[in-house]
């Protein structure tokens, strides 16, 4: 099982991520809540997207993939809310092109592109760009892990 500090450590090792919660680490004084953490991640997937390079993207898309099929349900829990809930958040507040590429790049780190949108309805809106609420999406992943064990 994938750990949060196996998690972080991997998430770190992209410079804007790292700096991110080295900061929160220093404003908490190293007391920061798990919840924050996660969504700082997210955050600054979505707000530093366009900038990653193709190997920032590809550690990304381990270290998501990882934290949503190989973990603990409480850090998958983590992953899908606030993490994935906040870049889709702050997706949606960049729009268009941004915000489809974030869409479509968690599309492809949950390994669901090839899965048909009357599927399930929650993925026909995430596709669609409406709000998917966080339980919603977890029940949605967990419904489609097994068909992401390939990995």
């Amino acid at each position: 099982m994938y750990t949060h500090d196996q998690f972080f450590h991997a998430a770190m090792k992209v410079p804007q991520v790292s700096r991110a919660l080295t900061r929160a680490h220093q404003r908490w004084e190293d007391n920061v809540p798990a919840s924050l953490e996660f969504a700082l991640v997210g955050k600054v997937l979505a707000d530093h997207f366009e900038q990653f390079t193709p190997m920032e993207l590809q550690v990304m898309h381990g270290v998501l993939w990882h934290g949503l099929y190989r973990s603990a349900p409480s850090l998958r829990h983590l992953v899908v809310c606030p993490l994935i809930s906040t870049c889709l958040a702050r997706a949606r507040r960049k729009g268009g092109k941004q915000e489809r590429r974030v869409r479509g790049y968690l599309m492809q780190v949950a390994g669901l592109a090839g899965i048909e949108a009357n599927d399930a309805g929650s993925l026909a809106r995430f596709r669609s760009g409406a709000n998917v609420e966080s339980k919603e999406l977890e029940l949605f992943f967990e419904r489609h892990r097994g068909r992401t064990e390939h990995h």
